[in-house]
Parts: structure tokens; C-alpha cells; sequence
């Protein structure tokens, strides 16, 4: 089972989608731990990126729902990357570059630089609605409970991660899960 590597958009957005009351964060975390699969942040993304929600993260981190991964600045795959994306994705992909390539995680992100780069690079990786088709061909979230949560995107002026290509929840699923394995069109 992949492990998932969260840019600063991924864990923005879904911290701002929800199912209920509940974000859809606290959901994918909590379930993601109970079936065992890890979730990362990298350093700079969770201290920087992501610097006022320290609070909530250090929470995450405690409960081992969340797991914090550092690049040295010094690192020269992290230098090379940093010259084409900005820092957080550069630090995390180089950070999925030094695993083996069968422990690679699933990189998240919403920039198309970055996952182009990640690509390139040979990280697997996805935008939100390819991470919402893994969630629910794991069995981490229903479809139902996908539809809930990504209903904002039905309004033309919501975005929070809305995909380029999402037309309806059922038409974008329908094509993303015939591309797999990481739901990227």
C-alpha cells in the first residue's frame, strides 16, 4: 500500500473540503492510520508553507497520523529541483527520490509544474481528485462520501483543489479511474 506525500495546496484543500462537520483531512487521516498507510509532510512544507497551523499539525503528529520528513538544503537532488519549482515541492520530491522506487509515496499536489516534475522524476503523483479515486479504491472514503465532500466544486466560483478537467463528480471519476494507477489525466 503506497504511502501519500501531501504538498501545502493538498493539505490547504483538504482541510477545507468536508463530509458533515468533519474535514475531509481529519477523515483521509484517521483512516489512512487505521489501514496502515503512512502520510507525510516535508519539513519546509509543514514549518513554512503551512506555518500557521502549527497548532493542528503538531496535534496530527502527535496522534501519528502525520509524519514530518526533512530534506538538507545541502542535499544536491533538492538543489537541482530547486532551480525548477519552489521549495516545498522540490524538498518533497527530492525527499521521494532517495527511497526505492517500489517505497515512493504518492505525491499530491495541485501545481502541474510540480507534478510534472515529479514525473519526471519518477515519483508518482496525482492532483486531488486522483488522491479522492485512490482514497475510494482503497476503501478509505465511499464514493458517496467523495461526492459529499467535493460538492463545492459543483459551483463554477469554488475552487479549493478543483481539477482543470472536472466537468461532474461521476463523469471526472469515471475518467480518472480509467487512467490509473494514480488517476492523473
Amino acid at each position: 500500500m503506497r504511502a501519500i506525500l501531501l504538498d501545502a495546496d493538498a493539505f490547504i484543500n483538504l482541510r477545507k473540503l468536508s463530509i458533515g462537520r468533519t474535514s475531509l483531512l481529519v477523515i483521509f487521516l484517521q483512516r489512512a492510520k487505521q489501514q496502515g498507510r503512512a502520510v507525510y509532510l516535508t519539513q519546509y512544507v509543514a514549518e513554512h508553507d503551512l506555518s500557521d497551523l502549527q497548532t493542528e499539525i503538531a496535534f496530527f503528529k502527535s496522534k501519528g497520523l502525520l509524519i514530518i520528513e526533512k530534506v538538507l538544503s545541502s542535499d544536491t537532488t533538492y538543489r537541482r529541483l530547486r532551480r525548477l519549482i519552489d521549495k516545498g515541492e522540490a524538498e518533497a520530491i527530492a525527499w521521494s527520490v532517495k527511497r526505492a522506487r517500489s517505497e515512493r509515496p504518492l505525491f499530491v499536489a495541485r501545481d502541474k509544474g510540480a507534478l510534472t516534475c515529479a514525473s519526471n522524476n519518477k515519483v508518482p503523483s496525482t492532483d486531488l481528485m486522483g488522491l479522492i479515486v485512490e482514497l475510494i479504491q482503497s476503501e478509505l472514503l465511499t464514493k458517496k462520501e467523495a461526492k459529499e465532500a467535493v460538492e463545492p466544486w459543483s459551483d463554477p466560483g469554488q475552487q479549493i483543489g478543483k481539477p482543470r478537467d472536472y466537468k461532474t463528480f461521476e463523469a471526472t471519476f469515471a475518467k480518472r479511474r480509467s487512467h490509473g494507477p494514480y488517476y492523473y489525466p
